[in-house]
């Protein structure tokens, strides 16, 4: 297959060895008085994926009119494992979207990715009956294996991206520069022996902070074991199981400092040392990143990295509107500037 080669229904019909009308009916869910084998329309299914067939939505938008919507798909609940609005990043992200796309008079459509949703492939159908003209993904993550249908969509990625970005529109944060400079600013303290405690791993963000990390301990000319780093989460019971555990089987003595994926792992490491009797820092330093949490008060102030989340909807919105518009030939893949914010934890 040619990924330069723009595909047709002809093609994929040729492929499969049925009449174009066929193929049509089954890509467009049609009804017929002639029924269609659910073999046949598997076989036209997986020839049109392998095929990246992507119908001309061009063509389809001179008959019709914009719908001036855009959907945003969140996980769901069920996907999650919790209330996804809890995550301050996302409602940080959600305040920008509101102020761009209220300006250029369009609406915003809540999408919430459920199983249904995505063997369903609804995300499609939603551009090919005209519901909306663009969509913004949030939370992204290695296990979707989606989004190669959307690669010929108005479609960005927010706060994440796949493992090949080739070809993909995303808007994401300087991960690496913000984990790299509160390990930095760590190492600037004295400490020597640091503990990484790391988000999931099926997501970018993780690998993009892991490489700060990792930036800063060879430009400081340390010594980097693998078992340094820990695979943790991104919520404060992770942080705080994994520090409990650390403690009770003797490794945290192994280190002076644990330099966390984000603020909420932070905080339960802070309760985790409160809990063991270990002052912060004088025991244990303890740094974050985001920095975004509203009513996050640490006694000692948490030193952190500050991500520009409404920023990132703002400009989510912004490339959105020139990929619906036809104004951007190229993939947008736009980092947004952290800020290192200093603390009294370390």
């Amino acid at each position: 297959m040619s990924w330069d080669k723009t595909y047709t229904i002809k093609d994929i019909a040729e492929s499969v060895g049925v009449a174009p009308s066929t193929v049509s009916r089954v890509l467009n869910e049609t009804s017929s008085s002639i029924p269609i084998s659910e073999s046949t329309r598997k076989k036209v299914l997986d020839a049109a994926r392998k095929l990246n067939y992507a119908p001309n939505v061009n063509a389809r938008r001179l008959a019709r009119k914009d719908t001036n919507t855009i959907a945003l798909l969140l996980p769901s609940c069920v996907t999650q494992g919790r209330n996804v609005f809890s995550d301050f990043t996302l409602v940080r992200m959600l305040e920008g979207v509101e102020e761009a796309i209220l300006k250029k008079d369009y609406r915003l459509l809540l999408v919430f990715k459920s199983n249904k949703f995505i063997l369903g492939r609804e995300y499609l159908r939603m551009f090919h009956e005209g519901s909306i003209d663009g969509m913004l993904i949030w939370g992204y993550n290695y296990n979707d294996d989606y989004i190669d249908d959307l690669k010929n969509y108005p479609v960005i990625l927010l706060n994440s991206m796949p493992r090949n970005a080739k070809g993909i529109n995303y808007v994401g944060h300087d991960n690496i520069a913000g984990a790299r400079a509160t390990t930095q600013a760590v190492i600037d303290k004295g400490h020597r022996k640091l503990l990484y405690l790391s988000g999931a791993h099926n997501v970018s963000i993780t690998h993009e902070r892991i490489a700060g990390f990792r930036q800063a301990i060879t430009e400081n000319g340390l010594q980097l074991d693998e078992k340094d780093i820990f695979e943790s989460g991104f919520y404060p019971e992770n942080g705080y199981g994994l520090l409990k555990e650390l403690y009770q089987n003797g490794r945290l003595k192994e280190y002076d400092a644990v330099v966390c994926a984000n603020d909420d792992t932070a905080v339960g490491c802070y309760k985790a040392a409160a809990e063991l009797g270990l002052s912060v820092p004088g025991d244990i330093a303890i740094t974050g990143g985001d920095g975004v949490q509203p009513h996050l008060e640490l006694n000692p102030t948490l030193t952190t990295f500050v991500v520009d989340s409404a920023q990132m909807g703002r400009l989510g919105i912004s490339r959105l509107l020139e990929l619906i518009k036809k104004k951007r030939k190229k993939p947008c893949q736009d980092i947004v500037p952290v800020k290192f914010k200093p603390g009294e934890s370390i």
